[in-house]
């Protein structure tokens, strides 16, 4: 795992959804996590409640906050139901609208990575008259939803739902869900963040950040989302996008990694002077001190340097 981002500006995220994002404030959850850890990044979003991707599409305040910056990642949380009702339906109600809004985050930048929030099923079910769901059948008609919608796009996901419905069956106790059975709790949104957490920004050593919670349930939580995600990388396209720079059981050596699949290339700069263009690589120093690890990346749509420092 890398030590620390150091760079002139540090790792940029918009979430873009609605309620599902925006109760209790859960992207301050994670920047709160990020912050104690010493991770630098700034979390941002633009959520509205009840939008659709079609209404999104629509929404000038999205494309407003779109062009604020040259995001890293754009995180597309859809409605709570619009992915759980066949591949048909999502073909002409989401992926014409989810076009319209890539359209403008790839005008404001290229390089920009996107990747799904896949959202959970109701307590008791979905029911309108036509169709009915229990929750099990509305929790795997989503996901199967996002996988297509994953599928289509090449895009990761971030398999919050069935994180969700793992501890839901483990821990029955546990208060996932607000008094309305769909939205989430303290608790839930909590959950929601430590999943990105754990795969967006990539800390895989729990935090003993807990939002207040209990810290029994918080942990819990946390190892539930660690297990299956780290389980799951190559399912749901995680296993991308990133490096490592870690620092090697030799003295004054670090061991770093650039998993890029669309890059032609990548050169990393050690900080003293040295260089190397493999994606794996290992790289010793001459005497102690504090490093600058670069790697910039050679990709299609640009290049991309990200910078992470090293103490020994």
């Amino acid at each position: 795992m890398g030590i620390g981002v150091v760079s002139a500006q540090p790792m940029r995220i918009l979430f873009v959804g609605n309620s599902y994002t925006h109760y209790n404030k859960m992207p301050e959850i994670i920047q709160k996590m990020a912050d104690q850890r010493g991770v630098k990044v700034e979390i941002h979003m633009s959520a509205e409640s009840n939008h659709t991707f079609k209404m999104h599409s629509k929404r000038e305040g999205l494309y407003k906050k779109i062009r604020q910056h040259k995001w890293d990642y754009v995180v597309l949380q859809g409605f709570s139901r619009e992915l759980a009702f066949g591949n048909e339906y999502i073909d002409t109600a989401v992926v014409p609208y989810v076009n319209i809004i890539l359209d403008s985050i790839y005008k404001n930048n290229a390089c920009t990575n996107v990747w799904l929030y896949e959202t959970w099923g109701y307590l008791n079910g979905y029911s309108d008259g036509k169709i009915q769901m229990t929750y099990q059948e509305m929790s795997d008609a989503i996901h199967i939803g996002y996988l297509y919608l994953s599928k289509k796009y090449n895009f990761p996901i971030v398999p919050v739902g069935k994180v969700w419905e793992t501890v839901k069956e483990n821990f029955p106790s546990y208060s996932l869900y607000d008094n309305d059975g769909q939205h989430p709790a303290k608790l839930g949104s909590y959950l929601v963040a430590y999943c990105f957490y754990y795969s967006l920004l990539r800390q895989t050593a729990p935090t003993d950040y807990y939002n207040g919670l209990n810290q029994i349930q918080a942990e819990q939580i946390q190892k539930s989302a660690a297990s299956f995600i780290s389980s799951n990388y190559n399912r749901y396209g995680l296993w991308s996008n990133f490096i490592q720079v870690n620092k090697a059981s030799k003295a004054l050596e670090v061991d770093v990694l650039a998993v890029f699949p669309e890059a032609s290339k990548v050169v990393w700069e050690f900080g003293d002077g040295s260089t190397e263009t493999n994606f794996s690589a290992s790289h010793k120093y001459k005497k102690k001190g504090t490093y600058t690890v670069k790697a910039t990346i050679y990709k299609a749509c640009g290049k991309h340097e990200i910078k992470r420092s090293v103490t020994f």
